[in-house]
């Protein structure tokens, strides 16, 4: 924290943060006094895929496609997490200041935003209280193509999806034909 609080000067503009901090409302009280100063500061809050253990998690069993498993299935599985915490609970009340930017087209929300509204509207076993809200969150087109991003641009609404490249990991030439593609 104090790092953080040195950097309480104009230019220094958000944070990043790794999905697990967001993977529950619990889990993200941990991060309230950041989340604090980021909301003082009017930051942006970057979400990225990634653990909040400094030790990396022991290797999975030998299955096929482990690395595709690994970068796909499980990045897109924790960021659709995170935006169900940002966007389904409470959280954000909290920082009325305070905007958040989730990688990655915020996982597999752009698939299944349907499904959530119709269990939200339908599912009296659901336990979730009706409430889903994009207002102060952005998500990035990172790696994906030209229909993923007009999913998530029909989905989430234009201003909530913004060019992304994940560069050097991926080519950033490959994302912005990606997003004019899908105009």
């Amino acid at each position: 924290m104090r790092r953080v609080a040195a950097h309480r000067k104009p230019g220094f503009g958000g944070s990043d943060h790794a999905c697990g901090g967001f993977s529950s409302q619990s889990a993200a009280q941990d991060f309230a006094p950041l989340l604090r100063i980021a909301n003082d500061l009017c930051w942006r809050v970057f979400v990225h895929p990634g653990t909040l253990s400094p030790t990396p998690p022991a290797p999975a069993q030998a299955v096929d496609n482990t690395w595709l498993r690994h970068i796909v299935l499980n990045a897109q599985q924790q960021l659709s997490e995170v935006m169900m915490t940002l966007c389904g609970t409470s959280l954000l009340d909290d920082y009325p200041r305070l905007t958040v930017h989730v990688a990655n087209l915020g996982g597999s929300m752009p698939f299944l935003l349907e499904r959530v509204r119709a269990v939200m509207r339908d599912d009296p076993d659901s336990g979730a209280e009706p409430r889903w809200t994009m207002e102060r969150l952005t998500v990035d087109s990172a790696s994906f193509g030209p229909q993923a991003i007009a999913l998530a641009r029909r989905t989430m609404g234009t201003r909530s999806v913004v060019l992304g490249t994940d560069m050097p990991a991926f080519s950033a030439h490959h994302a912005v034909a990606a997003w004019s593609a899908s105009s």
